[in-house]
């Protein structure tokens, strides 16, 4: 019975060193000292030399627990450890981040070209950036890893933002919107992130995204990563967009003086086809309707063969002097035969401190 269980649990070390073992490794690096001396543990265990079998565990273990030793050797020690102490639990545990540190090792060649690659991309050297690129994936298949990443993307029902997930961390981002401009985005923590527009193209609808992780690549731009088409909002229709940030000087009361918008589609309404129309209102800031400027709510209408249109807002001067700047807001809504795009624009009235 005894003799029984011995050989059961050197099977079961021996089971461990060579799940252990499976794990590829680096083109002429062979096994490491403790990975040799733990081979021999369980040879000897295996064959019921109790005695041979501790003196190579001790070594094993004196190599494993070197600083110079990788994780990959430290946790396969404690593998065998609980192995042999018949703790299968914590001996699988072991082994198993034995393992996770054996394949992002031997990830990391892999990794370190597919690096080289952006950056000799984004330097605009392309015939170093496809030669890098080439070099990383000989090394993912080389060694039976991948610096490919399992990325999933999901866009948001108004289509403004995007979700990511990725089996690897985040390199960069490239966002490209219904207009057709792009917007790169980068210094993510981690492997998953949610990207929206920023600053000058914060409401603008996404149509799909490139996601750099790992070695992915695209030939679309430099640095680009894979594709991801949004295929939450694929209306067809323009994009019906406001810009403009009109700096306007009040004048004395009772003039009036006008703040230019622009409204613009993303492309222009065919002319075979019917409107588009949207909604524009006016909105307070810090400045008021009816004593700063005149509200409006009124519905635009483009013809077939328009594109853009321009609207005035108008600002009525005062004698009351507020000593500071004023802003309000113009807003878009309710699109007809249109998207949403960038939906808010800011006016600026400047105060004029002369003689009103």
């Amino acid at each position: 019975m005894i003799n029984t269980i011995l050989r059961t649990r050197a099977n079961l070390i021996a089971a461990i060193m060579l799940t252990l073992c499976a794990a590829p490794a680096f083109a002429g690096d062979g096994l490491s000292k403790a990975d040799k001396y733990f081979e021999k543990a369980a040879q000897y265990e295996a064959q019921g030399d109790h005695e041979k079998a501790a003196k190579y565990r001790a070594k094993a273990e004196r190599y494993a627990g070197d600083e110079h030793q990788s994780k990959t050797d430290k946790y396969a020690a404690k593998a065998a450890y609980y192995a042999e102490q018949g703790d299968m639990d914590k001996a699988q545990k072991y082994a198993a981040k034995a393992r996770k540190y054996a394949d992002e090792q031997n990830d990391s060649k892999a990794a370190k070209y597919a690096a080289k690659a952006e950056k000799y991309a984004l330097e605009g050297k392309l015939d170093k950036a496809a030669k890098y690129a080439n070099k990383a994936r000989e090394a993912a298949d080389k060694y039976g890893a991948s610096c490919l990443s399992q990325i999933e993307t999901s866009f948001s029902t108004d289509s403004m933002s995007a979700s990511v997930e990725s089996s690897k961390d985040l390199s960069n981002v490239v966002l490209l919107f219904s207009d057709g401009t792009t917007e790169r985005q980068e210094e993510f923590d981690g492997p998953s992130a949610t990207v929206s527009a920023t600053g000058g193209n914060v409401g603008k609808i996404l149509t799909g995204i490139w996601v750099k992780s790992g070695c992915n690549h695209s030939d679309d731009g430099p640095g680009y990563g894979e594709f991801f088409e949004n295929t939450v909002t694929t209306t067809g229709l323009p994009v019906v967009s406001i810009s403009g940030n009109p700096r306007t000087v009040e004048l004395h009361q009772g003039d009036i003086t006008e703040a230019i918008f622009t409204i613009s589609l993303s492309e222009m309404v065919p002319l075979d086809c019917g409107t588009v129309t949207v909604v524009l209102t006016t909105r307070n800031g810090t400045a008021s309707a009816g004593s700063d400027f005149v509200a409006e709510h009124t519905t635009l209408t483009f013809m077939p063969g328009d594109i853009s249109l321009e609207y005035a807002i108008q600002i009525t001067g005062d004698s009351i002097n507020e000593g500071r700047d004023e802003n309000y807001f113009v807003d878009l809504s309710t699109p007809g035969n249109a998207v949403l795009g960038h939906s808010t624009a800011e006016g600026v009235i400047l105060e004029d401190d002369c003689d009103n």
